[in-house]
């Protein structure tokens, strides 16, 4: 019996391995266990503990508290001075303060890259009031052949062309994340000629010129009436996947680790890889990227075959196939049930057995045939 069960299940467990092989099946394991795994296999305790320190110096709570979590996620708890500096600096009174101060430096001058600083940089660049100013300024370096910023110029007029209420509404506010990126020096130099050659595509820069050099704007309306048939040739298609990804990271993240995140990105692929580990690890993205190098979610390796699954997990897999052998060998192999040891004596058994009148009516019976 018990060869029996082992064989049973033996055949089954292979079974179950071929066709796990054949329809592709693999194993799924939790994406927070896989995050855990990889934080702990590339960063150490002391390397987190010193990036919370580092962000509590520069007094930047929010980096800090984002920190703390993937602490957390480790299993690092921070020394309690630790903490308690933290939590002072998280106080309604110390972010209202700070807030207020760099709130309203960043939507002035357009500096500073801590949370506040940055979410008041884009907010500035809200509505159209913000790019028509820098088409304003920029246009009439243009316009008078002086130096002007090409991005900035660009993305207002983009971010112009955009700014109709409907589903553009969530691309425009991208397009100010990328002009908040370049006026703080975040944009990498490949990003940014990529991002260069998409707004050469987009934009009517001789259009735009040609208006700017013509007329002079004494009022806002005049203003919005003459750039309105510049926004209208504006072409987005090339700008997409800088505006979709930027959106993307807006709607998960917030506003300062959108800019943050999208300043990290070296080409179009990158964002979009970005956007997606955003979806999946929020406001601690940025964190997990700098520590484990990490740049989409594919990255992040959380299902297996059955082949890797047993190259992975080798000895357990090795114990079982052992154990059901065990089961046959203690059962003589017997897989089939015990069989008559002479199966050729078998029906001589059978005879032996039978009562002596059934067998003279067997007799009996030969005899009359052979007769007829």
């Amino acid at each position: 019996m018990l060869s029996r069960i082992g064989a049973v299940l033996f055949f089954m467990t292979a079974g179950l391995f071929a066709w796990a092989h054949e329809t592709g099946f693999v194993l799924r394991t939790p994406m927070a266990d896989v995050l855990k795994a990889q934080l702990l296999e590339k960063a150490d305790e002391r390397r987190v503990l010193r990036l919370i320190d580092s962000a509590i110096a520069r007094d930047d709570p929010s980096e800090a508290d984002m920190y703390v979590e993937i602490a957390g996620r480790m299993g690092i708890r921070p020394p309690a001075a630790t903490l308690e500096k933290l939590k002072a600096s998280l106080t309604p009174e110390a972010r209202l303060m700070r807030s207020a101060e760099e709130f309203g430096a960043a939507a002035s001058g357009g500096g500073g890259v801590s949370e506040a600083a940055l979410a008041g940089a884009l907010g500035a660049e809200g509505g159209t009031a913000g790019d028509v100013r820098d088409i304003m300024l920029e246009g009439s370096k243009l316009a008078s052949g002086g130096s002007y910023d090409q991005v900035v110029l660009g993305l207002s007029v983009a971010g112009l062309a955009l700014h109709d209420g409907g589903p553009g509404e969530a691309r425009a506010k991208a397009a100010g994340v990328w002009k908040v990126a370049h006026r703080n020096g975040l944009i990498d130099g490949d990003m940014r000629a990529r991002l260069l050659e998409a707004l050469s595509q987009s934009v009517a820069l001789d259009d735009l010129k040609g208006v700017m050099a013509g007329l002079s704007f004494g009022t806002r309306g005049e203003a919005d009436a003459a750039l309105k048939p510049i926004a209208a040739k504006t072409q987005i298609e090339p700008l997409e996947p800088y505006l979709s990804g930027a959106a993307a990271l807006l709607s998960h993240v917030g506003d300062a680790e959108a800019v943050k995140l999208a300043s990290m990105a070296k080409t179009p692929a990158e964002l979009q890889g970005l956007a997606g580990l955003g979806a999946e690890f929020g406001k601690i993205t940025r964190g997990v990227v700098v520590l484990t190098g990490a740049k989409q979610i594919s990255d992040f390796k959380n299902t297996q075959t059955v082949e890797e699954a047993i190259q992975v997990n080798p000895v357990p897999i090795a114990l079982w196939a052992a154990v059901l052998l065990a089961m046959m060998a203690l059962g003589d192999f017997n897989v089939l049930g015990r069989m008559p040891r002479n199966k050729a004596n078998a029906p001589k058994r059978m005879f032996r057995r039978m009562p002596i009148r059934q067998l003279h009516s067997l007799d009996g019976d030969a005899s009359q045939r052979n007769e007829r």
